[in-house]
């Protein structure tokens, strides 16, 4: 590995949050912006290099916010929170808790206004009036300033940067190359002639579950007690949720997962349940809306441990080229109760109730925002892809059958297959029913109004509906969780075809959709030619060609 010959001063400074020795021979100086993702992958990759040379190596936090409210010198504004979240920082620096206080702001970076910014410093009991005194002066004003000036001298366009001595590295740079760099800096191994150095590298290993079925872990956090699967669930050929080491987890909605759980003689988890076995604290519903899942993170940010180590978990796949794995796998990837792969492989869905259903703990492409904090509530309980799944929970233990072998095939429908018959109602509620194609060619197309490109497909969609006319069918499936969010959009466009309300993504689940838009072509025969995922001019080009070919042949 060729380290960066880039160079460059980052001195430290009297205000600067610092750990290590004040004489050490080696300085590293992160420049970061809270609001930054590549941020907050830096403050993984760093934790194990501060733990390995914390009496070698001074380290050193610099903030560069993207926000132009304190940071002159970028062009424009993307983290509007930036600067709140520094200033806050520097506060928790003056009352000697900022690297507490930090690990809180990159571990709930999507909350960082000020009733939260507050909150944080209320968990690490610090003294508020200080606090809030110190954000209305103009001290850590300064502080920050000072340091986005440093940053400015140094040409700096982005965030993170980071310096080992005079050397400096852009982006979430790994931790091999980080402690290739301290290496040398040390003198403990020397560059070739090229610049170039041997990294190490670390491996986190376990034992994989023996394959089987699996008993129950019982999960004590405060005052919560309950059991919960070891492994993700499967489907017995009677339907039931069955815990096995190394099979493939069941794909599966919320509907599906919740019946076999029943049936087994168990029940969902509740969002509050799986939150507390992955992070090992007591979640707490702090806006008082029901949920968990959009609440402030405490504890573990992953099952084994505060910080992200790639390759631990199944998490590091391609969407495209890798699938899920079989339960317990990653021996590794275990939380110190011994359940297993709570976070990648698949989604799991959670909630007693559909209202309260959602998908946690990311998927085996998720990488590192794979997490105890990874949720989506965006879908209803109904979809379901490959990549969403389920385990079950008890308030007793429920012994595992001894004969929990075998799957269901998930019902997925691929060319080839009849499409089926769509029925619902739409945003008046009155009945939709697509049941007679009538020899006609049919484009089906699914979209929320969260979906940047899914308004660009629906006007597309509606002009060259009007430009073939009859004999080319639109069928328009809405799946956003609260339909009234479609409704401006479908004001607005006063589309040429109906539009079918599908909240609880029971219809999408059978399609498989992993990205939105997702579009299913189908023949004058009524059977599936083709599915395409996202939109684009191509895609749109091709599309209008193929259906203006399937119209002349009649």
């Amino acid at each position: 590995m060729k380290l960066s010959t880039v160079l460059g001063d980052a001195p430290p400074a009297d205000h600067s949050p610092c750990i290590g020795p004040l004489d050490a021979e080696v300085v590293l100086v992160e420049f970061a912006d809270f609001e930054c993702g590549h941020c907050q992958k830096l403050r993984s990759t760093l934790a194990p290099i501060k733990e390995r040379y914390a009496q070698q190596v001074r380290f050193v936090f610099k903030h560069f916010p993207m926000d132009q409210a304190c940071n002159p010198h970028v062009k424009r504004t993307n983290h509007p929170r930036a600067c709140a979240a520094a200033y806050a920082s520097q506060c928790a620096q003056h009352q000697g808790a900022f690297w507490s206080y930090h690990d809180l702001l990159f571990k709930n970076q999507k909350s960082l206004e000020d009733q939260d910014l507050r909150h944080y410093a209320e968990t690490l009991d610090l003294d508020l009036s200080v606090f809030d005194a110190c954000l209305e002066g103009s001290q850590v004003k300064e502080e920050v300033l000072a340091d986005v000036n440093l940053g400015s001298e140094l040409a700096l366009s982005g965030t993170p940067r980071t310096y080992v001595n005079r050397r400096q590295f852009r982006g979430a740079v790994s931790s091999s190359i980080l402690d290739a760099a301290i290496r040398v800096e040390l003198g403990e191994v020397e560059l070739d002639a090229e610049g170039r150095v041997e990294t190490r590298r670390e491996i986190a290993v376990g034992t994989p579950l023996p394959a089987g079925p699996v008993e129950m872990s019982q999960v004590r956090v405060d005052n919560l007690d309950f059991w919960m699967d070891v492994v993700e669930a499967g489907f017995s050929q009677s339907g039931e949720a069955v815990s096995v080491s190394g099979q493939i987890p069941a794909a599966a909605s919320w509907f599906a997962a919740d019946a076999a759980c029943r049936k087994a003689g168990k029940r969902m988890c509740s969002q509050d349940e799986w939150l507390a076995a992955c992070t090992g604290r007591l979640p707490v519903d702090s806006d008082s809306d029901g949920s968990f899942v959009d609440d402030y993170l405490d504890g573990r940010l992953y099952p084994y441990g505060e910080h992200y180590m790639r390759g631990v978990c199944w998490d590091a796949g391609d969407r495209d080229k890798n699938g899920v794995l079989g339960t317990g796998k990653r021996g590794a990837c275990k939380s110190p109760e011994g359940v297993y792969d709570l976070v990648g492989n698949i989604e799991e869905w959670v909630g007693r109730t559909p209202e309260s259903a959602a998908l946690v703990g990311g998927a085996w492409s998720s990488q590192d925002r794979a997490s105890c904090g990874a949720s989506s509530v965006q879908f209803g309980p109904g979809y379901r892809t490959r990549a969403t799944g389920y385990r079950c929970c008890a308030d007793d233990q429920v012994p595992t059958r001894a004969d929990a072998s075998g799957q269901l095939e998930s019902e997925v429908l691929e060319v080839g297959n009849a499409l089926p018959v769509l029925a619902g109602s739409d945003l008046t509620g009155d009945p939709v029913l697509v049941d007679d194609l009538g020899g006609q060619v049919v484009l089906v197309n699914f979209w929320t109004s969260w979906c940047v490109p899914c308004e660009r497909e629906l006007l597309f969609l509606a002009r060259l509906r009007r430009e073939i006319g009859e004999g080319f069918r639109v069928v328009s499936i809405n799946v956003d969780r609260d339909p009234d969010r479609a409704r401006p959009i479908l004001a607005r466009l006063q589309l040429p075809f109906p539009v079918l309300m599908d909240a609880e993504a029971k219809t999408l689940a059978g399609f498989e959709a992993f990205v939105l838009p997702m579009n299913v072509l189908v023949g004058r025969d009524g059977r599936i030619l083709d599915f395409h995922a996202g939109f684009d001019d191509a895609w749109a080009r091709d599309l209008r060609a193929q259906v203006s070919e399937m119209m002349e042949a009649k």
